[in-house]
């Protein structure tokens, strides 16, 4: 059993699922250094072993997050690398991952791409992780395990591109229904600080990411995407709601 630091960067939530779900396979006892939020109380990384998991947008891994991710301190720790995306595909970003926490000084010894359900269209994945992938996902922590105890040096190579595809920017923000009661609890979890403290029904579009956090977050369930825009995402991916995508190990 190791002492685990769980380091992600997990707007809906299920990113920082998929990380525990490894963690708790290593032991009991965890750092969390949570990426989420600017108020960072922890830079550095006090166990000999690292989950650094973060969620995958149009391809790459959100910038903030790696902003975020490059405050920490290693000290030299072993590393497995997680990326979670919504069934579409998650192209370079487990490569940028993996190069930014290589350049922080941590040692890579596993690296997973995870399916979960998609925060905007949800009939992608939709239940997933399921217990399926929760078993898989606990035998890859196993597998790493393994491999440290017989003090294995192989490298991991994970898929993607150099330079990597261009990023996402949001084309709007969630809108404000009118059972928005003004609690602001939205302004508050914000990982971009992007609404507005003064009226929280405006948002920043430079600063937003459509991360959906406002909207899974909200108690009154006020914030919404406009239809349209949900319209075309579902017709743009729906060719991808009957694929069963497979969870990938790298080790």
């Amino acid at each position: 059993m190791f002492d685990v630091s769980l380091i992600s960067f997990s707007p809906t939530g299920s990113t920082f699922r998929v990380a525990q779900t490894i963690a708790n396979e290593w032991g009991k006892r965890h750092q969390h250094i949570d990426l989420t939020l600017s108020n960072l109380t922890q830079t550095v990384c006090q166990s000999p072993l690292a989950v650094i998991a973060m969620p995958v947008y149009a391809g790459r891994v959100p910038t903030v997050a790696i902003e975020r991710l490059r405050e920490i301190s290693s000290r030299g720790a072993k590393a497995v690398t997680v990326v979670v995306y919504g069934n579409r595909a998650y192209e370079d970003a487990l490569l940028e991952l993996n190069d930014e926490v290589e350049d922080l000084g941590f040692e890579i010894v596993g690296s997973a791409a995870i399916v979960a359900q998609h925060s905007v269209v949800s009939a992608l994945a939709n239940g997933r992780p399921n217990e399926a992938d929760n078993e898989s996902i606990r035998h890859f922590a196993h597998s790493v395990v393994t491999k440290l105890s017989q003090n294995e040096k192989a490298s991991i190579s994970v898929p993607g591109n150099r330079p990597y595809r261009e990023g996402m920017k949001a084309p709007l923000t969630p809108m404000v229904t009118e059972q928005c009661l003004g609690c602001r609890a939205c302004v508050t979890q914000c990982p971009t600080q992007a609404i507005s403290m003064i009226d929280p029904k405006v948002t920043d579009l430079s600063k937003c990411i459509l991360c959906m956090r406002c909207v899974v977050t909200c108690p009154m369930r006020a914030r919404v995407l406009p239809e349209p825009f949900m319209e075309v995402m579902q017709l743009k991916l729906s060719a991808f709601v009957s694929v069963h995508r497979e969870n990938e190990f790298f080790i």
